[in-house]
């Protein structure tokens, strides 16, 4: 199992800013945070337990994993982040 901590860093006095709920890829000078992680269809049903609403959910082509399954949340402060399954993980 691997662990590991991001530190999201803001910066509130640029002229990028955008209201809050102008969210998602695009809307804020760091589009995303990608995260791979194992047993993706556990996920939404923790999400919903602490009351976590899932923006989008879909499956795409992601170098270097392959074809992935994923799913986005926003955070309180309006980061996007996704997280990816690969459908064949290999060996």
């Amino acid at each position: 199992m691997l662990e590991g901590s991001v530190e999201l860093v803001g910066f509130p006095d640029t002229s990028s800013q955008h209201p809050a709920s102008d969210t998602g890829p695009g809307a804020r000078d760091l589009d995303l945070l990608r995260f791979p992680v194992r047993n993706l269809e556990g996920l939404p049903v923790h999400l919903e337990q602490q009351g976590i609403p899932i923006e989008a959910m879909a499956r795409w082509p992601q170098s270097p994993h392959g074809v992935v399954r994923g799913l986005a949340v926003t955070s309180p402060d309006g980061a996007w982040l996704e997280f990816i399954e690969a459908e064949d993980p290999g060996p």
